[in-house]
């Protein structure tokens, strides 16, 4: 049985086709890396409220992409 993130690779390949699922898994990936910046940014600013909402962003963006255990 595929694990989690296999089937919902799978799936937007069925829905959009390989060259969908390259494009989202680019943009996750560019998302990744400024949500990070901003949450070191957050940290040492201590903001705490945007730290919640960028991990909250990230969880759920990568939910998306079947990766639950971010």
């Amino acid at each position: 049985m595929p694990d989690r993130e296999s089937r919902a690779i799978e799936r937007l390949t069925q829905l959009g086709g390989e060259d969908l699922v390259a494009n989202l898994v680019g943009l996750y990936l560019d998302q990744v890396r400024e949500r990070l910046v901003a949450a070191r940014v957050a940290v040492r600013a201590g903001d705490v409220s945007r730290l919640a909402e960028l991990a909250h962003a990230l969880r759920s963006s990568s939910a998306q992409l079947g990766a639950d255990d971010v």
